[in-house]
């Protein structure tokens, strides 16, 4: 049986989507975060530009933003990379760690939350 040689192009252009919601959204699953919050998050203080974090041991460039919000922060993960969000409560959120900026890293803040570990690099340190 002959394929036209459009098929392996037509199916990499059907199945490279799928697989990329898949991927996506088992890091979701792997970072604890959900779709939408359900929590009472008050109102919104403040929010950051796309920084860098490490959430739950999974590494995001560039692909994470800060909301802060008066119960609360919420990291919010970028649409095309899942756009999963975790809410850490102010009343259980403690800064475990920080580094300071040197010459071949940027700054570093462990942020400690129930289950959750997050390092945020750079500006979003400034967020919490």
């Amino acid at each position: 049986m002959n394929l036209p040689e459009e098929y392996p192009f037509l199916i990499f252009l059907v199945a490279a989507p799928v697989i990329w919601f898949f991927a996506t959204a088992q890091l979701r699953n792997k970072m604890g975060m959900v779709r939408e919050i359900s929590k009472d998050t008050g109102a919104l203080i403040k929010q950051s530009g796309w920084g860098s974090a490490n959430i739950n041991g999974v590494s995001l460039q560039n692909c994470v933003k800060i909301l802060v919000y008066t119960n609360g922060y919420e990291l919010k993960v970028m649409g095309l990379f899942g756009g999963g969000k975790l809410w850490l409560p102010k009343n259980n959120t403690a800064v475990v760690g920080t580094a300071e900026k040197s010459f071949f890293s940027e700054k570093k803040v462990t942020v400690q939350s129930d289950q959750n570990c997050v390092l945020l690099y750079g500006k979003l340190t400034t967020y919490v």
